[in-house]
Parts: C-alpha cells; structure tokens; sequence
C-alpha cells in the first residue's frame, strides 16, 4: 500500500465518509474495539486521556471489528437495546466510535492495512486481538504499536511527549 496517513478514508458511525486529512496536526491514538463492549475498562481509560488532552491536539479514534467474535451477532456499539431490560447497554464512549471494519484478514479496512504494513521490526503484520491501540505523531507518522493487555492510562507520558513536541 503506497501512500501517506492522511490520504486515508473511514466512514463514522452514521456512515459518513471521513479523512485522516482532517486530523492533521493532531496526535491521534486509534483503537480497534469490539462490536459489543461489554468491558469498558479500556474505552473508560481512553477517555479519560481524550477528555485531558484533547484541547491540547489529541484525538481518539475507536474503530469496532468483529473479527474476534464471530460467535456473536453483529451489533451497532452505539445503540441502546430497549427491548430487552436485562441486557447491558453497551458504553459509549466520548471520543469517535467508527463503522465497523475488519482489522485483518482479506477485506482489512485500508487504514488497518496501513498501520500494520510493516514499516518497522516493532510492527507485525496483523491486529492480534480487540483493543490493539496504534498511536500516530502529529506529522502522521505511525510511532507506536501496543497490544490489547497495555493500558491506555500506560501510553499517557508518550501522548504528552508528542503533544509538547
């Protein structure tokens, strides 16, 4: 794939389409979520990043994909479900939830495409599993990689550091 990280097009959760080119400048932490967030906890930390330092130029991108849960229905992670009051609701968080999209596999969405192409010996090729989070440098430049384990509260000193420049 050849080309630069702002030429890249996603829709949003409504189904319009969107350009990395609008968050130029800006230090952006994407995350792959689950279609059903039923633990919050990462979508909770990434939060409360996005709501410190978001006037400061971050942006948080959570994109949900269902290829790790084939066992369940696909559902929008942005509705309540009113029909039945013993289901939870799943949370939704501040920052952009995305359309859903496939973060691996043959129909990758081309903004995973890009972030795991390979520019580095740190990046493999494929999202292993939910919550893999890819932080990129105002300059659009993928600078790190970190796996669903990692805490989003952990990348805090790295997205200030990029933020100061």
């Amino acid at each position: 794939m050849k080309t630069h990280f702002y030429d890249l097009k996603f829709n949003d959760a409504q189904g319009e389409e969107q350009s990395m080119a609008s968050y130029k400048g800006k230090v952006i932490l994407i995350i792959n979520t689950p279609v059903e967030t039923d633990n919050s906890e990462q979508l909770t930390q990434a939060d409360q990043i996005y709501e410190k330092y978001k006037d400061q130029g971050l942006a948080v991108l959570g994109f949900p994909s269902d290829d790790f849960n084939k066992k369940l229905p696909i559902q929008n992670p942005l509705a309540n479900n009113d029909n039945n009051n013993d289901k939870k609701v799943p949370y939704t968080p501040t920052f952009p939830l995305m359309e859903e999209v496939h973060v691996r596999g043959h129909d990758i969405h081309p903004v995973f495409q890009y972030l795991t192409e390979g520019k580095s010996a740190l990046f493999i090729n494929k999202v292993k599993w939910n919550y893999t989070k890819f932080i990129v440098s105002r300059e659009g430049r993928v600078v790190s990689r970190y796996a669903p384990q990692k805490s989003v509260l952990q990348l805090e000193n790295e997205i200030q550091d990029l933020l100061i420049g």
